[in-house]
């Protein structure tokens, strides 16, 4: 059977993975997404007759030659379908914004129904049969894609990093009550082995904090900073000093010397202003406005961070309270895997209106929300107002930001969460915990999701109840869990080589890795035998 294959990825590791399989299989790969000149390059050496769709220039409205979509026009039953799913798809345009608001909402429809027609139009006439995306799509005109390809009744699936980043599952729908693609993967061998991995891991989750968020930040290097002697961090300052200013003057360097004729821009901010230009399409900003854009972000992170410092606390007063864990945004994590509650406040209200008297809610914030290499898309969903807000509820504690979590955690009621690790953390300690959204490890069984106000008032006023059914189940649902797992992850890592050198993988192990799932899945799926 003819595979004919949509890819939204920027790695290589699946060109390389689906190359080697077009030998054995009936592969058509039509259309690729991709973000630089390297990739391009290895798009076209091996599948040559490819549609290639720069990913940033689909997001501000461009087809793949660089034009304005202006052809095809979505179907009106299409839209209709994917309506519910508008308003993730117009949020995460905001990451793009160079300044907040300039993206209307009329335009963000606009441009919304034109991207819905390119996809609409490209499944239709190209007979795509299968989508594949890298990782949970999270960029508009991926997501975009994603709608309409369910729509149109298309078989999609994506890739989800789990526990410490070297294993992910494969699931065909960001829906919270959806399971992984179980394609009994692994050997008994290979099983043994993760297995042993995720006991250790799980050893992890039930130990000491300041390990679990090491092992969870791997890629943030915060080990550095929290260890070594003051000569150390003096001289480690010093080099990091050093290193920025180095690394300044040669992009400068790079900068005025660049050759603007030839090549139009000199490095991809994904930031646009969003002023139409004189092709009915957006452009991304100059590079000296987007460091500017950077300058700012970084500016208002850092008094936020400040102010937050300030405000929280070091001991939690409360006896009894739910304790959430803020998720880092914007990102993946709450859009679109956490829908509705990528609102965080809406969800921290919605907690408090419910919590019985006696109860107070702990909200902690994420370190990672304030740490500079990833303040690319600005600070929009953070503000001293919302903190005020918090700081003044008596219903509300703020733990600071180096308090220990896993206290936090056994000394709560609950643990509410909308996708964060913390609801795998919280589960090993043989804690309940409450998914609004649609978290990696929602297939684990003694995870509470919540979908109404009545879940909550029912949890609240029966946490006895639910505790003693929690520990009754709990090995019992850990053993399958881990189970799923063992049985059918792929044993590699999700996005880009240089984030995942710590996992020591390398990318060609990654390309098997993957390559071992998609030759099972296309015999299942698309073999004629």
């Amino acid at each position: 059977m003819l595979i004919k294959l949509a890819l939204l990825s920027y790695q290589d590791y699946l060109l390389e993975a689906l190359s080697s399989l077009s030998r054995e299989f009936d592969i058509d790969l039509v259309y690729s997404s991709t973000l630089g000149h390297k990739h391009t390059k290895k798009i076209y050496s091996l599948f040559p007759n490819c549609i290639i769709h720069d990913q940033i220039n689909a997001t501000l409205g461009k087809d793949p030659n660089g034009k304005a979509y202006d052809k095809d026009i979505c179907c009106p039953s299409t839209l209709e379908s994917i309506q519910k799913y508008e308003i993730e798809a117009l949020s995460m345009l905001s990451r793009q914004e160079y300044i907040q608001g300039c993206f209307s909402f009329e335009k963000r429809r606009i441009l919304f129904k034109k991207v819905a027609g390119f996809w609409e139009s490209l499944f239709l006439t190209k007979k795509i049969n299968l989508l594949i995306l890298e990782e949970e799509p999270h960029i508009f005109s991926d997501y975009v894609g994603y709608i309409v390809a369910k729509a149109l009744g298309i078989k999609v699936i994506f890739f989800s990093r789990i526990t410490d980043g070297s294993k992910c599952l494969v699931f065909d729908s960001l829906e919270q009550d959806s399971e992984p693609i179980k394609l009994n993967l692994n050997n008994n061998d290979e099983k043994e082995l993760i297995q042993k991995e995720l006991s250790e891991t799980w050893n992890i989750f039930r130990g000491d904090y300041k390990r679990s968020e090491l092992f969870h930040l791997y890629d943030q290097k915060y080990k550095d900073l929290n260890e070594g002697s003051l000569k150390f961090l003096i001289k480690k300052k010093i080099r990091k000093s050093f290193n920025f200013t180095f690394e300044f003057i040669k992009r400068l360097y790079k900068y005025l010397t660049f050759n603007r004729k030839n090549k139009k821009l000199f490095i991809r901010s994904a930031v646009s202003d969003f002023k139409i230009n004189r092709y009915g399409s957006y452009d991304e900003i100059s590079y000296p406005k987007f460091l500017f854009h950077r300058l700012c972000t970084v500016i208002k992170a850092t008094f936020l961070k400040k102010y937050y410092s300030r405000i929280s606390q070091k001991e939690i007063k409360s006896k009894k309270y739910v304790f959430f864990a803020l998720s880092t945004q914007p990102e993946k994590s709450t859009c679109p895997m956490g829908g509705l509650f990528d609102d965080q406040y809406y969800l921290c209200d919605l907690i408090i209106e419910n919590l019985p008297d006696d109860w107070s809610l702990v909200i902690k914030e994420h370190k990672t929300q304030y740490y500079r290499k990833f303040l690319r898309w600005g600070f929009r969903r953070r503000s001293f107002k919302q903190y005020k807000k918090w700081k003044d509820n008596p219903k509300v504690e703020l733990a600071s930001i180096d308090y220990d979590t896993f206290k936090l955690i056994d000394n709560s009621m609950a643990v509410a969460t909308v996708t964060g690790s913390i609801g795998l953390e919280a589960i090993a300690r043989k804690k309940l915990v409450l998914a609004f959204g649609s978290p990696n490890y929602r297939i684990h069984n003694s995870l509470k999701k919540i979908k109404s106000k009545k879940d909550l008032q029912n949890i609240f006023s029966n946490i006895n109840y639910h505790y003693e059914k929690n520990n009754l189940n709990a090995d019992k649902n850990d053993y399958s869990f881990l189970e799923i797992i063992s049985k059918n992850c792929i044993r590699g890592y999700v996005g880009g080589v240089a984030r995942h050198e710590s996992l020591k993988i390398t990318e060609n192990q990654n390309a098997r890795s993957y390559e071992k799932f998609l030759k099972k899945f296309f015999k299942k799926f698309y073999s004629e035998n």
